[in-house]
């Protein structure tokens, strides 16, 4: 599996996982499909895997590409790279705000 692959090669002490839940939290076949990836991630490694939920991500992708200027044309391009950069942050501002606690 390409993603463990690239895990190990570069230490990943954890894989994130974005799950795709629906407005009312409940899960949808885009968060079964991220479920059944971590699922087969973890019969198949020790590294730990998380599923965060992306609610919103793409939505604040695109508005910080719209901040930056990018023209509509491109404004999706690496849209979904963008997203899970937020997603990422989120992720790691949620668990320093646990430790600050």
């Amino acid at each position: 599996m390409r993603i463990i692959a690239l895990a190990e090669e570069n230490g990943a002490e954890l894989i994130i996982i974005g799950q795709a839940l629906g407005i009312d939290q409940q899960p949808t076949l885009q968060s079964r499909r991220s479920l059944n990836l971590a699922r087969a991630i973890r019969a198949r490694t020790n590294i730990p895997v998380v599923l965060v939920d992306e609610f919103g991500t793409t939505q604040t992708a695109l508005t910080i590409r719209k901040k930056m200027g990018v023209k509509i044309k491109k404004i999706t391009h690496n849209l979904d790279a963008l997203a899970a950069v937020v997603l990422l942050q989120s992720y790691i501002e949620n668990i320093l705000s646990l430790n600050h606690e």
